[in-house]
């Protein structure tokens, strides 16, 4: 493509749009003229790459393209022809139809037995292209429905799809037409993307009116689109031209309508476009950054094909090295520029006149100062307010639950008390646990777990990194207490750990000292597990291989315990048996006086005849009646290894206890996952087409 062929204006309009320089217009440059260049130049490069082609199935294919792009070059000169195009469509056949008015664009497919008509929106609304961080990932097309070719090549069919889609084309409908609202009221909106549900909703749907129409089954393309919102005093903002999105996604559709094959093809092409323009640039010497921008898209481009051409390596090859000699050549003139020397003739130098200063109206001011009197100031006492650094140690004996507790309650400090303490953790706890072996070192670590995870849960709540922090300081101690506990309890170190090395895997640790930490944890938990052989301490099991049935095996204070409970209770089982004897012979007895005793009855004051409430038999009878006596309950269960539980459960050594309890705590609390909420399932109208 020669200067003469592209002017200046419309070779930047092409780089803007098919490169996305990194400085684009502030305002809107399309036009008619503008998006005919762009077709002509990607119609002209595609009958170009052609030639580059030697497999006969790649040139197949590249013969529907191109047909489809030369049928879409009349389209945009008229829609009028629209009917006769559709109605001369071959099998394999593709027509690719923008239709601008509803930001929207069709693809019709012809097959052997049916034709697939393809509908989707081009431009997603301003707020989504800007509220995206990176690119808008988008799925084309939206719906695509079979029809039937006896309907399709039905001419009254035809002419009625042509003439909806012509009229689509070029009407704005008021309920696809953007609003916002101004001075509290709706008005229309130019400056946003229409929505495009009459051609991707509204079209299928009246499609699968039609008999023998279905919902096709084809490969959809998922593009991560890069666009821009542009808008610097200007009518309407700049964005990325549509029409370019839509000739894409048609070719990539269309090479791969059929063999599902890779991209390769369609890649190899954008290189060749991009060549081309880049070529075209270096001609015109277009500016360094435009040059240096384009070289590097296209060589991005390249590395990413898994294979390429020799003619096509070739070329890329060449239009990047015109454009490295072209920036080399600039850059070699700036620097001979840069080292030619300043004009300097000392000779010709007055140092007493130009040294000589003439100050004609600065000298009642110059005067003022040197009368006025010296300025008092006033010294400001500093009074440092920074609070001690208690977390800041290698004794963590010194960290009671009242110093953790103040230094994370501070507001200003908090996050200084949290960082000393995670750093004097990463840097001392392993030297310190080598000298403290003492049962109460247990309670030491228990302590700052618990008020360490209660003081960062809450300050690093939506905060990831800081979250993975919080578990790897925390994982620190656990090992630690776990150290400690396995040197009081030799048996623990035959049952699992209860916490898992995966657990550390989705932390988000970035700096080389932590990440050290976590490859020791590691380390340290996979060792744990495979010396392993009696499984989990957290078991409801009995038998003489738990750590209760061993542990109270080698402990004379738990036999003791269990002996003198187990005596307690057979005296206070035979002082109930004596005492069940004695009411018995009490329960006969009123029974037998009662037998031998009569009711007695009264008159009342109608001589009527009454029993009395004085009655000795009866009370003889309620004494026996409700006589009682406590059951007596055997503390222990009767199976024996699960009365060791019991006991052990009483007298439950310090370092175990608290062992346990932080790795349930651990485990049960802190690295629980929250159950997922109930999410509203929305079905697109597509896919329940």
């Amino acid at each position: 493509m020669s200067n003469e062929d592209a002017p200046l204006n419309e070779l930047n309009y092409l780089i803007h749009h098919v490169f996305l320089s990194p400085k684009l217009p502030q305002k809107e440059d399309g036009s008619t003229q503008a998006d005919r260049a762009l077709w002509t130049h990607v119609i002209r490069e595609a009958i170009s790459f052609r030639s580059t082609l030697v497999s006969p199935d790649e040139l197949q294919k590249w013969d529907v393209v191109t047909r489809m792009l030369d049928q879409l070059g009349l389209i945009q000169q008229s829609m009028d022809g629209l009917p006769e195009l559709i109605g001369n469509m071959g099998i394999r056949d593709s027509i690719v139809i923008p239709i601008a008015a509803q930001n929207a664009a069709v693809i019709l497919r012809k097959k052997r037995e049916h034709t697939i008509v393809e509908c989707f929106e081009v431009d997603p609304p301003n707020s989504e292209i800007m509220a995206t961080i990176g690119r808008v990932v988008c799925l084309y097309p939206h719906a695509a429905i079979g029809v039937s070719n006896s309907t399709f090549d039905n001419p009254a069919f035809r002419q009625e799809l042509a003439s909806f889609l012509v009229h689509m084309a070029v009407e704005i409908l008021p309920d696809s037409e953007p609003f916002a609202k101004k001075a509290g009221t709706q008005v229309s909106e130019f400056r946003d993307s229409a929505s495009g549900h009459y051609i991707v909703h509204l079209l299928p749907a009246i499609l699968r009116g039609y008999a023998g129409s279905f919902a096709a089954d084809i490969h959809r393309t998922r593009k991560r689109v890069r666009n821009e919102i542009l808008w610097d005093g200007a009518r309407a903002p700049w964005r990325r031209n549509p029409l370019w999105l839509v000739i894409r996604v048609a070719i990539q559709s269309t090479l791969r309508q059929d063999s599902g094959s890779t991209d390769a093809l369609y890649k190899s092409f954008m290189v060749h476009l991009m060549t081309q323009i880049l070529r075209t640039a270096v001609e015109n010497t277009l500016s360094n950054e435009l040059l240096f921008c384009m070289r590097a898209k296209i060589a991005r481009r390249v590395e990413k094909l898994p294979t390429i051409s020799p003619e096509l390596y070739g070329l890329a090859m060449n239009a990047s090295g015109a454009a490295t000699a072209l920036l080399e050549g600039r850059w070699s003139t700036i620097r001979l520029e840069q080292e030619k020397s300043s004009y300097w003739a000392p000779a010709e130098l007055d140092l007493e006149r130009d040294t000589h200063l003439s100050l004609p109206n600065s000298k009642d001011y110059i005067r003022q100062r040197i009368a006025q009197d010296g300025v008092r100031t006033v010294a400001n006492h500093f009074q440092p307010t920074e609070s001690p650094r208690v977390c800041q140690t290698n004794e963590f004996r010194t960290l009671t639950s009242a110093i953790l507790q103040d230094a994370f309650s501070r507001d200003r400090d908090v996050f200084v008390a949290l960082a000393d303490f995670e750093a004097s953790v990463q840097n001392n706890i392993d030297m310190w646990v080598s000298g403290h072996r003492e049962e109460s070192d247990c309670t030491v670590i228990a302590t700052c777990i618990k008020e360490y995870n209660t003081a960062a849960q809450l300050r690093y709540a939506g905060d990831p990194e800081n979250q993975s922090m919080r578990l790897l300081v925390i994982f620190d101690l656990w090992v630690a207490l776990d150290q400690i506990a396995l040197l009081h309890h030799l048996e623990l170190r035959d049952y699992a750990p209860e916490v898992l090395f995966e657990i550390l895997e989705p932390m988000l640790i970035r700096k080389s000292l932590p990440l050290a930490r976590v490859v020791y944890i590691q380390r340290y938990l996979r060792t744990r597990h495979l010396r392993a052989t009696y499984g989990s301490v957290f078991t409801d099991s009995t038998g003489p291989t738990t750590f209760a049935a061993r542990y109270f095996a080698r402990s004379a204070e738990l036999q003791q315990l269990y002996r003198k409970i187990c005596d307690d209770a057979q005296n206070d089982r035979n002082e109930k048996i004596t005492e069940l004897s004695t009411a018995k012979q009490e329960h006969l007895s009123l029974l037998e006086r009662a037998r031998a005793c009569e009711c007695n009855y009264r008159a009342n004051h109608r001589r009527k005849r009454k029993h009395s409430y004085s009655c000795e038999k009866c009370r003889l009878e309620a004494t026996a009646r409700d006589m009682k006596i406590e059951v007596h309950e055997w503390p222990l269960p009767s199976n024996t290894d699960e009365a060791k539980n019991v006991v052990f459960e009483l007298c439950l050594p310090t370092a175990f206890r608290i062992w346990r309890d932080m790795t349930a705590m651990i485990l049960g609390d802190i690295c629980a996952v929250s159950p997922p909420r109930t999410v509203k399932i929305a079905t697109r109208l597509e896919e329940s087409i």
